[in-house]
């Protein structure tokens, strides 16, 4: 192939021209245009048929040196009228010049130095800088640029005097990082002629917008042929500058009541999937979240669980794809493939995860390793990236928001950091609409660009917040609830009180309780030795086992024994020693030992009750108290009972009250219909609850202030 400039004319137009450098000499090296070339390393001479000969002595490949002499006309792309036997490879460089990746037209992508992108070591175009960056730093603020559709359009454009910048196609919306230095400029966006590329310069100039823009224009070409591109205008030059011109300012969009949004999303939400009031409000300030996270220090996960298939979780997801910022819906994904989507600011939506963490446990260490990192602002992953001896280590940033569903729950260090969304599978009487993708995605879009508006503005305003967090919540509970409850008390209205409805709802109490084994032992110790001072190691081995449902009595398949018992609580610092029982020196435990650990990682409790019989070695009181912990029922109680099934906690002195009661809250008299009343309670529980529905009895009574379960009624006498 035979370039159209001789190797003197190359030399010449790599000259730098800065006083003192070596490329002003005749026959010098020159600048190498495939890489930030400071010192000249490219050799252009000529061979004895008078063929240019080029080669880069700092290591770039001759297919990037060539690349890039085609992008600045110094070599044909074509020979003879016919395809060149090279594919026109072009050269991406950031602002400063630097070589960042090579892209042959419509193909492969490649390293700075040659090698292909692979699922090893990829290259994201998204998160690259758009093809031309390099040419930024030389405008002054305010100057025009336009962006283009690929690099074709890209060097049409510049071929003809135009300042351009190029993406790499509609699948590639570039990054925040890509287009902030663009904000100093004027930006005119011109998209190729199709739904597609209409598409794909709308949600550019969303971005721009969101990233505070505000002179965004957008190119009218109307006798544009089909999938017409900025290198095929073909008319002169005074008429391209007249179609940059007259192109149209892209207002940003109207700002809307807050209070309105979140209902609006609420009721969207609401309308395909069922769920409770609490996590209705919960999803509608996280989806606000997403689009406001950059405000944040910590984002909180969200959890969908179920106990089987079909209870709407991936419904849920798909149904929030098309409302959060830059949502990414994927099934199980790889520990790298999460990474770098992270880096590009997705809302990540991952579906069976349940199937994720049980696989190779090389993978699902990794990819708990990246969800526990996430969620805190400068959360990073570190992967190695490269071939050969190009190996480096690098950070990658993986903080923001994430909901994340799978059956059951999730490994304990993600779920401590998540909101979990209970799942049920849909009754019969609860109605919702039919899913359908053009419809939902019709409903849920403009709403999506409402919440991004609204984003600008309010991104100032929740980075300086400071709302007042519920007492209930734990610390990392807290964590995660701060940048919902900003989002509330900016909303104002009924929303603050109800988001801190919602999070108590959701954060305290059983539900939020640590699962992991060492602290459930110790909250059923706490359970066993109430009321006593001394217990034997076997007496309270003996009576962990013989709870029903809890793992001591099947640990791989057998049950908890005295060493397995002193192991799992040497990590608290208790430990098994002799105590005098009954006059007997024997190995066991004093109750003041727990103490310390109940205090640090049991929820507090004001009243205790025990679930379990009290055979005591040592109680505290009378020495004849022994049996049950409760009084024995009579026989009329008995009778009671018999309509009734227990929760498996008792309520108060386990009584009932059928008439001649008054509730002190609402002051209606209590009949065998509502009858629900903990001794000692201010009021009644159908203040509260529905009959018959356990979970909102338990709702009822802790909202009561009592740390116990209610009977529930199984049917009328």
């Amino acid at each position: 192939m035979t370039p159209t400039t001789t190797a003197a004319e190359i030399r010449a137009k790599l000259r730098c021209g800065q006083q003192g450098c070596r490329c002003r000499s005749e026959n010098a090296l020159t600048h190498c245009p495939a890489h930030d070339d400071r010192k000249p390393s490219l050799s252009a001479t000529e061979a004895d048929d008078g063929k240019a000969l080029v080669k880069c002595h700092a290591g770039c490949s001759q297919d990037a040196v060539i690349a890039a002499l085609v992008d600045l006309g110094l070599w044909p792309a074509q020979r003879n009228g016919s395809k060149s036997r090279r594919k026109i490879r072009h050269v991406i460089k950031d602002i400063a010049g630097v070589v960042v990746a090579l892209h042959d037209r419509k193909g492969a992508w490649y390293h700075p130095d040659g090698t292909p992108s692979n699922t090893e070591h990829p290259i994201h175009p998204a998160l690259l800088p758009l093809y031309g960056s390099e040419h930024l730093q030389d405008l002054v603020d305010g100057a025009e640029v336009v962006i283009c559709e690929g690099e074709k359009d890209t060097g049409g454009l510049m071929a003809r005097g135009i300042t351009a910048v190029g993406t790499y196609g509609t699948s590639a919306h570039p990054c925040d990082d890509s287009l902030r230095p663009l904000l100093r400029l004027r930006v005119t966006l011109w998209a190729d002629n199709d739904a597609k590329g209409a598409e794909h310069m709308g949600q550019i100039a969303q971005a721009l917008h969101q990233l505070g823009h505000d002179d965004v224009r957008v190119v009218e070409w109307p006798e544009a042929p089909a999938k017409g591109g900025a290198a095929d205008f073909t008319g002169t030059d005074g008429e391209l500058r007249q179609l940059l011109t007259d192109a149209q300012r892209i207002e940003p969009p109207e700002t809307v009541e807050f209070v309105e949004l979140l209902k609006a999303v609420k009721d969207y939400i609401k309308k395909y999937v069922v769920l409770t009031a609490p996590q209705a409000d919960t999803l509608a300030l996280w989806t606000a979240h997403t689009h406001a996270a950059g405000a944040a220090e910590t984002t909180p996960y969200i959890e969908v669980t179920s106990a089987t298939k079909r209870s709407g979780k991936s419904l849920l997801l798909e149904t929030e794809e098309h409302v959060v910022a830059s949502g990414w819906m994927t099934g199980r994904t790889s520990a790298a493939a999460l990474v770098r989507k992270m880096g590009e600011g997705v809302t990540a939506l991952i579906d069976e995860t349940d199937a994720a963490f049980k696989g190779p446990q090389e993978y699902s260490e990794a990819l708990r390793g990246i969800l526990n990192n996430g969620h805190r602002k400068g959360g990073k992953a570190t992967l190695c990236v490269g071939q050969g001896a190009n190996i480096e280590v690098r950070d990658f940033p993986v903080f923001g928001p994430k909901m994340i569903a799978g059956i059951g729950r999730l490994p304990d260090t993600i779920g401590d950091r998540s909101i979990t969304i209970t799942m049920k599978r849909r009754s019969p009487s609860e109605k919702v609409t039919r899913w359908r993708y053009r419809n939902v995605k019709a409903e849920g879009v403009p709403i999506r660009d409402k919440l991004a508006a609204w984003a600008l503005d309010a991104i100032p305003a929740l980075t300086d917040a400071r709302p007042e967090i519920p007492e209930e919540l734990d610390d990392r509970a807290a964590d995660g609830w701060e940048p919902l409850l900003a989002i509330a008390d900016l909303a104002g209205g009924d929303w603050p009180a109800q988001a801190r409805a919602a999070a108590i709802a959701l954060s305290c109490g059983d539900d939020r309780e640590d699962l992991s084994w060492g602290v459930r032992l110790l909250g059923d110790i706490q359970t066993i030795i109430e009321g006593r001072e001394k217990i034997t190691i076997a007496k309270l081995v003996t009576e962990l086992v013989a709870i029903e449902d809890a793992p001591w009595g099947d640990l791989k398949d057998k049950p908890l024994t005295t060493q397995g018992l002193g192991w799992r609580l040497r990590p608290f610092g208790i430990k098994a020693k002799s105590v005098d029982i009954q006059g007997e020196k024997v190995r066991g435990y004093k109750a003041e030992w727990f103490a310390d650990a109940f205090a640090r990682y049991l929820i507090p409790r004001e009243t205790a009750t025990s679930r379990h019989t009290d055979t005591s070695d040592t109680k505290t009181g009378d020495a004849s108290d022994e049996g049950d912990a409760f009084e024995t029922d009579t026989e009329e109680e008995s009778d009671t009972d018999s309509r009734y099934e227990s929760d498996g906690m008792s309520v108060g002195d386990g009584s009932y009250r059928d008439e001649g009661v008054t509730c002190t809250i609402c002051g209606n008299e209590l009949d065998a219909d509502g009858g629900y009343m903990p001794y000692g309670s201010p009021g009644c529980l159908r203040h509260f609850v529905k009959e018959g529905d356990s979970e909102l009895v338990r709702v009822g009574v802790e909202q009561l202030g009592l740390p116990i379960v209610a009977r529930r009624a199984v049917e009328h006498p």
